[in-house]
């Protein structure tokens, strides 16, 4: 779950990353169930405690936060593009990911929930409308190649059942990640 992420994040912060964030979440809330650390909370954490600025948060699929965490996206800065955005145009998107990737130390964190639910039948907190296989591989090509991958992290993949699909994508995903030429 995302609570790990906060932690490993907070130990790059100093090479200065842009935090590539796949989730149907934000994660930014204050608190959340009586804690300061937990899975919905790491990204508000990071930018409160001065380790990440919000201009070097790129939140791609969002599809459900609450008002509050909107406020403290909008209020640092932090690029947002929901499902519907890239449903919409892709295109725009990837192309500003592509310039804000320019040149920078990058830390990909993939929460596997910004896969649309028909697709990720085991995780905890499915959302619908969300993104297919083909806009996370374009999405994923779109990071500039003068970045450097200084770090990754893949959350909340679960098995049910017996049922091996999710984490076959995640794998996948995985693949993808590693195998771009930044």
């Amino acid at each position: 779950e995302h609570t790990l992420s906060y932690f490993s994040i907070k130990s790059i912060a100093h090479e200065n990353p842009i935090i590539i964030h796949f989730d149907a979440h934000r994660d930014m809330k204050p608190i959340y169930d009586q804690k300061k650390i937990c899975h919905t909370t790491p990204f508000y954490h990071l930018i409160d405690e001065g380790h990440i600025k919000g201009k070097n948060i790129i939140q791609i699929g969002i599809r459900q936060s609450d008002k509050e965490e909107n406020e403290i996206a909008t209020n640092n800065g932090v690029n947002t593009y929901t499902g519907l955005d890239i449903h919409n145009d892709i295109q725009r998107v990837t192309k500003e990911i592509g310039k804000l990737t320019n040149n920078r130390n990058i830390y990909i964190t993939f929460d596997i929930d910004v896969y649309d639910i028909c697709y990720v039948p085991c995780t905890g907190t499915p959302e619908p409308f969300g993104l297919n296989p083909f806009q996370i591989i374009e999405i994923l090509k779109s990071i500039n190649k003068s970045a450097v991958l200084i770090g990754i992290d893949m959350v909340e993949v679960a098995v049910k059942n017996s049922d091996y699909r999710e984490g076959t994508l995640a794998t996948q995903t995985l693949y993808r990640i590693f195998s771009n030429l930044y």
